[in-house]
C-alpha cells in the first residue's frame, strides 16, 4: 500500500478508513501527515493552534487525540497505539513523541513542555536475552499527569508516571514513577525537592510579582503536598 500524505489540517477520509478529524480554522504552518496502513485516525481539537503537526501512521488502528493546546508535535505510532494530549499544552519547541507495538502516551491537562523534549513509549529497535531468545524491551505506556513542566532536553521512557503538578529537570531521563508535586533531575533522574507547586508567568514579566518574587495573583488549584 502506497502511503498517503497530508500537508494541510483539515478533515479528511480515504478508501482504507483513515480519518482526520478537524472542524477548525487556525493555520498551521507546518503540517506532515501520513498514513501507511488502514483504520488509523487523527483528531484535533477546534480549538487547538498548532504550530506544527507531523504525525506518522505506520500500521493499523491507530490514534492521535490533540486537545486545544498550542503546541508543536512530531509523532510517530505503530498498530493499535494511541496517543492524546489534553487542553492547555504549550510548547518552546518541538516536542518527539514515539509509541509502537499497542502502546500508548497520555499527557494531562495544562502542561509546559520546554524545547528538545522526547516521550518514548518503545525503544525504536529491540533488544534480546541471549540466553532465553525473548525480548527485553517490550514497549510500555507513557502517563503524564496534569499541569507537569518537562524541562529543556528531558526524556520520558516506556513505563514512566509522572505525577501531576511535578517539574522534570533539563536533559533528565524519566523511567518509572514519579510522584505529584515533586522535582525530578538527573540521569536517571530522582527526587530532588518534594512538596512544591509551579506557576506559568515567566520572571521576566515583572509587572506581575512582588518584591520579594511572590505572585501578585496565584490560582493554587495544583498547590498539594507530594504523596510518598
Amino acid at each position: 500500500m502506497k502511503p498517503t500524505r497530508i500537508t494541510a489540517l483539515r478533515n479528511y477520509q480515504d478508501e482504507f478508513g483513515n480519518k482526520i478529524v478537524y472542524h477548525g480554522n487556525h493555520i498551521t504552518t507546518e503540517v506532515d501527515i501520513q498514513f501507511h496502513g488502514g483504520g488509523n485516525k487523527l483528531v484535533v481539537d477546534p480549538d487547538a493552534k498548532l504550530e506544527k503537526i507531523v504525525a506518522e501512521f505506520r500500521g493499523q488502528d491507530a490514534e492521535i487525540a490533540i486537545g486545544a493546546c498550542n503546541a508543536r508535535c512530531a509523532i510517530l505510532v505503530g498498530s493499535r497505539s494511541k496517543i492524546s494530549i489534553g487542553r492547555g499544552l504549550s510548547t518552546t519547541g518541538t516536542v518527539y513523541m514515539t509509541a509502537f507495538e499497542g502502546s500508548s502516551i497520555h499527557i494531562g491537562q495544562d502542561c509546559m513542555f520546554a524545547g528538545n523534549v522526547q516521550i518514548r513509549a518503545d525503544d525504536a529497535h529491540p533488544i534480546f536475552d541471549v540466553e532465553s531468545g525473548m525480548r527485553c524491551n517490550i514497549a510500555m505506556p507513557v502517563v503524564i499527569g496534569d499541569h507537569v513542566w518537562l524541562g529543556e532536553g528531558s526524556v520520558i521512557l516506556g513505563q514512566s508516571e509522572v505525577g501531576a503538578g511535578s517539574v522534570v529537570g533539563m536533559r533528565s531521563l524519566v523511567k518509572g514513577k514519579t510522584p505529584n508535586n515533586c522535582v525530578v533531575a538527573g540521569v536517571p533522574a530522582r527526587v530532588v525537592r518534594k512538596n512544591i507547586a509551579w506557576e506559568r508567568p515567566h520572571l521576566s514579566r515583572e509587572s506581575l510579582f512582588n518584591p520579594d518574587g511572590t505572585l501578585k495573583a496565584v490560582n493554587k488549584e495544583y498547590w498539594n503536598y507530594s504523596e510518598e
